[in-house]
């Protein structure tokens, strides 16, 4: 996995946002980009940073669909 953190200046206040890649070797890329989401949804520190930071999830290099209920 590469992650990326990116502090960028909004306003008067600052903010973070992040790019996850994983590459899950030898399995399906649907199955992976379900594996991501799912992750994403119970990860603590996901979790923790929902509503406050942005995060773009990628498989292997591609933007991975993020599920609705993970905002």
């Amino acid at each position: 996995m590469q992650c990326s953190v990116t502090l960028f200046q909004e306003g008067e206040g600052y903010g973070l946002s992040a790019v996850l890649d994983v590459d899950l070797k030898d399995i399906d890329q649907q199955k992976a980009f379900d594996i991501v989401n799912k992750a994403h949804q119970i990860c603590p520190y996901s979790v923790g940073t929902r509503g406050n930071m942005e995060v773009e999830l990628k498989v292997a290099g591609q933007a991975a669909p993020v599920a609705a209920d993970n905002e």
